[in-house]
């Protein structure tokens, strides 16, 4: 088990009648059903994931994450226009992951002024927030939220010369893809889930929001993400714009 929902990942697989069941370290009440006790170590989650395929005799390990076979003539044609764009990524699966909106406006004013021109990824209920931006800022934000499928979404990705993002499945995505990243970091720690290959093009912005994991998940909201300021993450995108310019 890699990646799932607890408890009932491990209930389906003790229902679908596997004989052995590896999964990372937990606390599940159902561990008992595991096939091995994995301690928990301090290291990135990738080396949890791998250490599970060691356990069984995996002896060609490598960490790096990539996307294969991504042709697609109509898609690429689609999203060519977004060549050299700097992509915001301004949702997350939670919104203590989630920047304010108001930084990420902050943050176009200046991108804008430095001749950038920016797309706004989303999903569709984050539409309205990617519409505030676009309104705010003019015409060289173009609003993206919703447009883009999951088939369509690396195509849109490995245009943009920076994707500045929060903690979320597109911050992977532009990392296996090698498109440089500024990841924003409070309410959850970037030792654990953040970029683990090429760090030469990728930037972490952290601000130590631990406390907001204290609290239950309904009860979390952007107070830790507001701890990151705007003058941080301009600094990490001149860094990294620099770097990519040499």
């Amino acid at each position: 088990i890699f990646h799932s929902n607890g408890p009932q990942d491990i209930q389906l697989c003790v229902l679908s009648g596997c004989e052995y069941i590896l999964k990372h370290p937990t606390k599940s009440n159902l561990k008992h059903f595991l096939s091995y006790n994995f301690t928990k170590k301090n290291q990135h989650t990738i080396e949890d994931r791998l250490d599970l395929i060691r356990i069984i005799g995996g002896k060609n390990i490598d960490t790096t994450m990539k996307i294969n076979q991504l042709q697609n003539p109509k898609l690429e044609k689609k999203f060519k226009q977004y060549k050299n764009f700097i992509g915001l990524q301004i949702g997350a699966a939670d919104i203590y992951k989630m920047w304010p909106i108001e930084n990420f406006i902050e943050l176009s004013k200046y991108l804008i002024k430095q001749d950038e021109k920016i797309v706004i990824i989303g999903i569709n209920k984050e539409k309205k927030l990617g519409e505030i931006i676009a309104k705010e800022c003019g015409v060289n934000v173009i609003n993206m939220c919703g447009k883009t499928t999951i088939e369509a979404l690396p195509f849109l990705i490995r245009n943009l010369k920076i994707l500045i993002t929060n903690d979320t499945g597109t911050m992977h995505l532009a990392i296996a893809l090698r498109t440089p990243t500024v990841s924003l970091f409070a309410a959850t720690d970037p030792k654990g889930i953040g970029p683990y290959q090429d760090l030469n093009i990728h930037k972490v912005v952290y601000e130590d929001g631990s406390f907001i994991q204290k609290l239950p998940k309904k009860q979390r909201d952007d107070t830790a993400m507001r701890l990151i300021k705007t003058d941080e993450v301009i600094k990490a995108y001149k860094e990294l714009n620099e770097n990519l310019s040499l």
